[in-house]
C-alpha cells in the first residue's frame, strides 16, 4: 500500500464520494486486501492535494437538500499514521457512508478490516455518525471494537469538510495513543 493519506493537522481522516441518491449507508461488500489498497491509491490521487491545502467547499458548493451514499476506506493505526502513513502499521477497512444534507446528518460504518502487517482479517466494525455545520464542515464521532490480537476499542471525535462539490467528504480526529484514516467515493 502507498499510503493511507497524510495530512498534518488531523489524524482522523475521512474522504468519500458522493454516490448515491438515498440515505441508506451502503453495505461493505468484501472487498479483498488488494482491493482496499486500490482503493487507498485511488482516492488518494483524487483527493490528496485537496486534503493537503484544506481546500474545501463551501456552503454554497453544498446540496440544501437531497441524500448522498459514500464509499470508501477507515484505517486505524498508531499515533503518526496521518503524519507519516507509510511508516505506521494499520486496519485498514471498507467503509460506507450516508449523508442526509436536508437534515445534516451523517452515519456510516466501516468493516471488513485486515492488518496492514500481515493482511489478516480483523473482526469487527466502527460507526461514524455526525452533523453538518453551517460554514459547511461537518463533525461527529467514530466508534465500535475491533479484534483481532486482542480487543481495539475505537472511540475518537472527528471532524472535516467537503470535496469536489459535495463529490467527497473528509474529516480527521485524534485519540490517546492511535490516528484513525477514513476515505471513500
Amino acid at each position: 500500500m502507498t499510503s493511507i493519506f497524510s495530512k498534518s493537522c488531523l489524524p482522523l481522516l475521512f474522504l468519500a464520494a458522493c454516490g448515491g441518491t438515498t440515505a441508506t449507508v451502503p453495505e461493505i461488500t468484501g472487498l479483498s486486501v488488494g482491493e482496499l489498497n486500490d482503493r487507498v491509491d485511488a482516492l488518494e490521487a483524487k483527493y490528496q492535494a485537496d486534503i493537503n491545502s484544506a481546500n474545501f467547499d463551501g456552503p454554497g458548493d453544498l446540496p440544501l437538500a437531497g441524500t448522498a451514499q459514500y464509499r470508501g476506506i477507515m484505517a486505524v493505526g498508531d499515533p503518526g499514521l496521518i503524519n507519516n502513513p507509510s511508516a505506521v502499521d494499520a486496519l485498514v477497512g471498507e467503509l460506507g457512508m450516508a449523508v442526509n444534507f436536508s437534515e445534516g446528518e451523517l452515519a456510516g460504518t466501516a468493516g471488513n478490516f485486515y492488518d496492514s502487517t500481515n493482511g489478516l482479517g480483523v473482526d469487527g466494525s466502527v460507526g461514524v455518525t455526525g452533523n453538518i455545520r453551517s460554514n459547511a464542515t461537518w463533525a461527529g464521532n467514530a466508534s465500535g471494537v475491533l479484534t483481532g490480537n486482542g480487543d481495539f476499542n475505537v472511540d475518537v471525535d472527528v471532524e472535516g469538510g467537503f470535496l469536489g462539490g459535495a463529490d467527497g467528504l473528509y474529516a480527521d480526529g485524534r485519540a490517546p495513543g492511535y490516528d484513525v484514516v477514513l476515505a471513500a467515493d
